[in-house]
Protein backbone atom coordinates (compact mmCIF):
# COMPACT_ATOMS: atom_id res chain seq x y z
CA UNK A 1 0.00 0.00 0.00
CA UNK A 2 3.00 2.28 0.89
CA UNK A 3 3.94 2.42 -2.75
CA UNK A 4 0.38 3.53 -4.51
CA UNK A 5 1.77 6.58 -4.60
CA UNK A 6 4.19 6.38 -7.15
CA UNK A 7 1.82 5.23 -9.37
CA UNK A 8 0.58 8.86 -10.05
CA UNK A 9 -3.24 9.63 -11.21
CA UNK A 10 -4.89 9.37 -14.09
CA UNK A 11 -7.25 12.27 -13.28
CA UNK A 12 -7.99 14.75 -10.48
CA UNK A 13 -9.66 13.29 -7.55
CA UNK A 14 -13.55 12.53 -8.39
CA UNK A 15 -13.19 14.20 -11.26
CA UNK A 16 -13.78 11.07 -13.67
CA UNK A 17 -14.13 7.02 -13.47
CA UNK A 18 -11.21 5.05 -13.49
CA UNK A 19 -11.58 1.59 -12.65
CA UNK A 20 -8.98 0.11 -10.33
CA UNK A 21 -8.74 -3.54 -8.81
CA UNK A 22 -6.30 -2.09 -6.05
CA UNK A 23 -8.64 0.77 -4.65
CA UNK A 24 -10.57 -2.30 -3.31
CA UNK A 25 -7.37 -3.26 -1.35
CA UNK A 26 -6.85 0.28 -0.16
CA UNK A 27 -10.41 0.40 1.24
CA UNK A 28 -9.88 -3.20 2.69
CA UNK A 29 -6.79 -1.94 4.39
CA UNK A 30 -8.91 0.60 5.36
CA UNK A 31 -11.59 -1.17 7.16
CA UNK A 32 -8.77 -3.53 8.61
CA UNK A 33 -6.75 -0.46 10.16
CA UNK A 34 -10.53 0.84 12.00
CA UNK A 35 -11.39 -2.80 12.77
CA UNK A 36 -8.17 -4.76 13.93
CA UNK A 37 -9.31 -7.43 12.02
CA UNK A 38 -8.18 -8.71 8.84
CA UNK A 39 -10.25 -8.39 5.81
CA UNK A 40 -10.98 -12.47 5.99
CA UNK A 41 -11.93 -12.63 9.49
CA UNK A 42 -14.20 -9.74 8.37
CA UNK A 43 -15.91 -11.50 5.29
CA UNK A 44 -16.23 -14.80 6.77
CA UNK A 45 -17.54 -13.04 9.99
CA UNK A 46 -20.14 -10.36 8.51
CA UNK A 47 -21.25 -12.30 5.16
CA UNK A 48 -20.41 -15.93 4.73
CA UNK A 49 -21.79 -16.49 8.29
CA UNK A 50 -24.62 -14.49 8.51
CA UNK A 51 -25.69 -16.01 4.65
CA UNK A 52 -24.65 -19.87 5.94
CA UNK A 53 -22.22 -19.54 3.13
CA UNK A 54 -20.81 -22.98 3.61
CA UNK A 55 -19.08 -23.78 0.27
CA UNK A 56 -17.23 -20.30 0.35
CA UNK A 57 -13.73 -19.23 1.17
CA UNK A 58 -11.37 -16.36 0.89
CA UNK A 59 -7.95 -17.47 -0.48
CA UNK A 60 -6.62 -19.15 -3.30
CA UNK A 61 -5.08 -22.04 -0.86
CA UNK A 62 -8.25 -22.77 1.17
CA UNK A 63 -10.30 -23.19 -2.09
CA UNK A 64 -7.67 -25.23 -3.48
CA UNK A 65 -7.47 -28.02 -0.44
CA UNK A 66 -11.61 -28.05 -0.18
CA UNK A 67 -11.64 -28.48 -4.09
CA UNK A 68 -14.28 -25.78 -4.53
CA UNK A 69 -12.30 -24.38 -7.73
CA UNK A 70 -12.14 -24.39 -11.58
CA UNK A 71 -9.05 -25.29 -13.51
CA UNK A 72 -8.05 -23.18 -15.80
CA UNK A 73 -8.02 -23.42 -19.71
CA UNK A 74 -7.26 -21.21 -22.48
CA UNK A 75 -7.14 -21.55 -26.04
CA UNK A 76 -4.51 -22.56 -28.05
CA UNK A 77 -4.16 -24.07 -31.67
CA UNK A 78 -7.65 -24.69 -32.14
CA UNK A 79 -8.31 -26.56 -28.96
CA UNK A 80 -8.23 -25.35 -25.00
CA UNK A 81 -4.87 -26.34 -22.92
CA UNK A 82 -4.77 -26.50 -19.25
CA UNK A 83 -3.33 -23.74 -17.11
CA UNK A 84 -0.96 -24.10 -14.33
CA UNK A 85 -3.15 -25.36 -11.16
CA UNK A 86 -1.61 -22.60 -8.75
CA UNK A 87 -1.71 -19.89 -11.54
CA UNK A 88 -4.35 -17.86 -9.54
CA UNK A 89 -2.67 -17.96 -5.93
CA UNK A 90 -1.23 -14.72 -6.67
CA UNK A 91 -4.49 -12.53 -6.73
CA UNK A 92 -4.45 -13.66 -2.82
CA UNK A 93 -1.96 -10.43 -2.76
CA UNK A 94 -4.98 -8.49 -3.54
CA UNK A 95 -7.84 -10.49 -1.75
CA UNK A 96 -10.47 -8.07 -1.40
CA UNK A 97 -10.18 -7.38 -4.91
CA UNK A 98 -10.97 -10.87 -6.40
CA UNK A 99 -10.22 -13.64 -4.09
CA UNK A 100 -13.75 -14.82 -2.90
CA UNK A 101 -14.22 -18.44 -3.95
CA UNK A 102 -18.17 -19.92 -3.84
CA UNK A 103 -20.36 -22.20 -5.65
CA UNK A 104 -23.76 -21.67 -7.06
CA UNK A 105 -25.83 -22.52 -4.34
CA UNK A 106 -23.43 -20.33 -2.13
CA UNK A 107 -24.30 -17.30 -4.87
CA UNK A 108 -27.64 -17.70 -4.47
CA UNK A 109 -27.91 -17.39 -1.11
CA UNK A 110 -26.01 -13.79 -1.68
CA UNK A 111 -27.73 -12.82 -4.34
CA UNK A 112 -31.09 -13.61 -2.22
CA UNK A 113 -29.64 -11.52 0.22
CA UNK A 114 -29.57 -8.35 -1.85
CA UNK A 115 -32.38 -8.49 -3.88
CA UNK A 116 -35.41 -9.62 -1.73
CA UNK A 117 -34.58 -11.61 1.97
CA UNK A 118 -33.45 -9.81 5.21
CA UNK A 119 -32.00 -6.91 3.23
CA UNK A 120 -30.71 -4.47 5.56
CA UNK A 121 -29.86 -0.31 5.00
CA UNK A 122 -26.18 -1.54 3.74
CA UNK A 123 -27.90 -3.31 0.65
CA UNK A 124 -29.82 -0.19 0.09
CA UNK A 125 -26.39 1.88 -0.65
CA UNK A 126 -25.44 -0.52 -3.43
CA UNK A 127 -28.45 1.23 -5.62
CA UNK A 128 -27.44 4.58 -4.87
CA UNK A 129 -25.22 5.75 -7.77
CA UNK A 130 -22.13 7.19 -6.53
CA UNK A 131 -19.92 8.27 -9.94
CA UNK A 132 -20.76 8.10 -13.64
CA UNK A 133 -18.48 5.80 -15.41
CA UNK A 134 -18.93 8.01 -18.53
CA UNK A 135 -19.93 5.38 -20.34
CA UNK A 136 -16.83 3.32 -19.42
CA UNK A 137 -18.94 0.34 -18.30
CA UNK A 138 -21.34 0.37 -21.25
CA UNK A 139 -22.18 -2.94 -23.58
CA UNK A 140 -24.90 -1.65 -26.04
CA UNK A 141 -24.55 2.09 -26.55
CA UNK A 142 -23.08 1.96 -29.77
CA UNK A 143 -24.47 -0.75 -30.56
CA UNK A 144 -27.20 1.15 -33.24
CA UNK A 145 -27.37 0.25 -36.71
CA UNK A 146 -29.44 -1.97 -37.31
CA UNK A 147 -31.38 -0.87 -34.11
CA UNK A 148 -30.12 -3.36 -31.30
CA UNK A 149 -32.96 -5.14 -29.69
CA UNK A 150 -33.03 -4.43 -26.37
CA UNK A 151 -31.41 -2.24 -23.86
CA UNK A 152 -27.89 -3.28 -22.18
CA UNK A 153 -26.77 0.15 -20.01
CA UNK A 154 -23.92 0.28 -17.40
CA UNK A 155 -23.93 3.78 -16.00
CA UNK A 156 -23.19 4.31 -12.81
CA UNK A 157 -20.79 2.83 -10.03
CA UNK A 158 -22.27 2.36 -6.34
CA UNK A 159 -20.88 0.91 -3.54
CA UNK A 160 -19.06 -2.25 -5.34
CA UNK A 161 -21.61 -2.68 -8.07
CA UNK A 162 -22.21 -0.81 -11.82
CA UNK A 163 -25.57 0.20 -11.87
CA UNK A 164 -27.74 0.23 -15.14
CA UNK A 165 -30.79 -1.74 -16.98
CA UNK A 166 -31.64 -4.61 -19.01
CA UNK A 167 -34.55 -4.26 -20.92
CA UNK A 168 -35.58 -1.06 -19.77
CA UNK A 169 -35.38 -3.29 -15.78
CA UNK A 170 -32.95 -1.70 -13.52
CA UNK A 171 -30.28 -3.70 -12.21
CA UNK A 172 -27.09 -4.38 -10.31
CA UNK A 173 -24.20 -5.91 -12.20
CA UNK A 174 -20.49 -6.77 -11.93
CA UNK A 175 -17.66 -8.49 -13.30
CA UNK A 176 -14.41 -10.32 -12.78
CA UNK A 177 -12.04 -11.81 -14.36
CA UNK A 178 -8.79 -14.32 -12.43
CA UNK A 179 -6.12 -16.28 -14.71
CA UNK A 180 -8.53 -18.69 -14.58
CA UNK A 181 -12.19 -18.15 -14.57
CA UNK A 182 -14.69 -15.57 -15.67
CA UNK A 183 -17.76 -14.53 -13.66
CA UNK A 184 -20.57 -12.21 -14.25
CA UNK A 185 -23.74 -11.54 -11.33
CA UNK A 186 -26.34 -9.84 -12.26
CA UNK A 187 -29.10 -8.80 -9.88
CA UNK A 188 -32.72 -7.03 -10.36
CA UNK A 189 -35.35 -5.60 -7.35
CA UNK A 190 -37.93 -5.03 -9.76
CA UNK A 191 -38.26 -8.48 -11.56
CA UNK A 192 -36.62 -10.17 -8.53
CA UNK A 193 -34.36 -12.41 -9.90
CA UNK A 194 -30.24 -12.97 -9.84
CA UNK A 195 -28.20 -14.67 -12.42
CA UNK A 196 -24.84 -16.01 -11.58
CA UNK A 197 -22.65 -17.04 -14.68
CA UNK A 198 -19.06 -18.04 -13.96
CA UNK A 199 -16.57 -20.61 -16.33
CA UNK A 200 -13.12 -21.17 -17.02
CA UNK A 201 -12.44 -20.47 -20.78
CA UNK A 202 -9.97 -17.64 -20.82
CA UNK A 203 -10.48 -14.20 -22.81
CA UNK A 204 -13.70 -16.39 -23.83
CA UNK A 205 -15.05 -16.91 -22.06
CA UNK A 206 -15.75 -12.81 -20.98
CA UNK A 207 -18.46 -12.59 -24.01
CA UNK A 208 -19.36 -15.91 -23.91
CA UNK A 209 -20.46 -15.39 -20.10
CA UNK A 210 -22.47 -12.01 -21.15
CA UNK A 211 -24.29 -13.35 -23.88
CA UNK A 212 -26.04 -16.43 -21.79
CA UNK A 213 -26.75 -14.25 -19.09
CA UNK A 214 -28.72 -11.48 -21.29
CA UNK A 215 -30.43 -15.13 -22.44
CA UNK A 216 -31.63 -16.20 -18.61
CA UNK A 217 -32.82 -12.27 -17.87
CA UNK A 218 -34.98 -12.66 -20.61
CA UNK A 219 -36.44 -15.88 -19.69
CA UNK A 220 -36.75 -14.88 -15.98
CA UNK A 221 -38.91 -11.78 -17.41
CA UNK A 222 -41.27 -13.45 -19.09
CA UNK A 223 -39.45 -11.96 -22.90
CA UNK A 224 -38.61 -13.72 -25.71
CA UNK A 225 -35.28 -13.61 -26.14
CA UNK A 226 -33.44 -11.84 -28.99
CA UNK A 227 -30.80 -13.68 -28.99
CA UNK A 228 -31.30 -17.37 -30.95
CA UNK A 229 -28.91 -20.19 -32.55
CA UNK A 230 -28.11 -17.86 -34.94
CA UNK A 231 -27.44 -14.01 -33.09
CA UNK A 232 -25.12 -16.08 -30.30
CA UNK A 233 -22.57 -17.22 -32.58
CA UNK A 234 -22.55 -14.07 -34.28
CA UNK A 235 -22.49 -11.85 -31.81
CA UNK A 236 -21.60 -8.52 -32.08
CA UNK A 237 -22.29 -8.98 -35.44
CA UNK A 238 -24.44 -7.45 -37.44
CA UNK A 239 -24.24 -4.41 -34.87
CA UNK A 240 -20.93 -4.21 -34.97
CA UNK A 241 -17.60 -6.22 -35.99
CA UNK A 242 -15.93 -8.81 -34.52
CA UNK A 243 -12.67 -8.18 -32.86
CA UNK A 244 -10.33 -11.45 -32.11
CA UNK A 245 -9.82 -11.28 -28.27
CA UNK A 246 -6.19 -10.84 -27.47
CA UNK A 247 -6.60 -14.63 -25.46
CA UNK A 248 -8.04 -16.42 -28.55
CA UNK A 249 -6.52 -18.63 -30.39
CA UNK A 250 -2.91 -17.28 -31.28
CA UNK A 251 -0.78 -20.15 -31.51
CA UNK A 252 3.12 -19.84 -30.17
CA UNK A 253 4.45 -20.84 -33.77
CA UNK A 254 2.67 -17.76 -35.14
CA UNK A 255 4.86 -15.11 -32.34
CA UNK A 256 8.09 -16.55 -33.17
CA UNK A 257 7.72 -16.75 -36.90
CA UNK A 258 7.49 -12.70 -36.36
CA UNK A 259 9.12 -11.39 -33.30
CA UNK A 260 11.67 -14.83 -31.99
CA UNK A 261 14.84 -12.11 -32.85
CA UNK A 262 13.02 -9.21 -30.69
CA UNK A 263 12.36 -11.28 -28.10
CA UNK A 264 15.52 -11.75 -27.09
CA UNK A 265 16.25 -7.78 -26.35
CA UNK A 266 14.12 -8.26 -23.64
CA UNK A 267 15.68 -10.87 -21.65
CA UNK A 268 17.79 -9.59 -18.78
CA UNK A 269 17.10 -7.87 -15.14
CA UNK A 270 15.05 -5.27 -14.70
CA UNK A 271 14.17 -2.84 -11.65
CA UNK A 272 11.22 -1.17 -10.42
CA UNK A 273 10.39 1.21 -7.52
CA UNK A 274 6.86 -0.48 -7.79
CA UNK A 275 6.70 -4.06 -8.69
CA UNK A 276 10.48 -4.90 -6.99
CA UNK A 277 13.14 -7.31 -9.32
CA UNK A 278 12.15 -8.99 -12.28
CA UNK A 279 14.50 -11.40 -14.32
CA UNK A 280 13.61 -12.81 -17.58
CA UNK A 281 15.11 -15.81 -19.26
CA UNK A 282 15.01 -16.61 -22.68
CA UNK A 283 15.69 -20.25 -24.45
CA UNK A 284 16.18 -20.43 -27.97
CA UNK A 285 14.43 -23.69 -28.78
CA UNK A 286 11.17 -22.86 -26.38
CA UNK A 287 11.16 -19.02 -26.57
CA UNK A 288 10.08 -17.44 -23.15
CA UNK A 289 10.94 -19.68 -20.73
CA UNK A 290 10.20 -17.91 -17.39
CA UNK A 291 9.49 -15.27 -15.27
CA UNK A 292 11.63 -14.49 -12.12
CA UNK A 293 10.15 -11.69 -9.66
CA UNK A 294 11.61 -10.94 -6.02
Amino acid sequence: MGKLDLMGQDCDFKSGFVYNNLMYVAGSHIIEEISNSTWRELIESIVFAPLEMTGSVSCFREAKETGNWLKGYQPHEGSFVPLQDDCDAIIDLVGPAGSVHSTARDMNKYMNHIIKNNATAYTDLFWQPVINTGGHMSTTEELKTPPFPTTARYDDYTISWVLGEYANSEILMHGGDTFTTHTLIFLSRQEEYGVFVSSNGGGIARSKNQLISWYIQDLLMGNDPWLNASTICSFPEPWKKAQSSPNEDISWSQYQETSSVELKRYAGNYSSEIFGNVSILFQEDEGWDSFITG
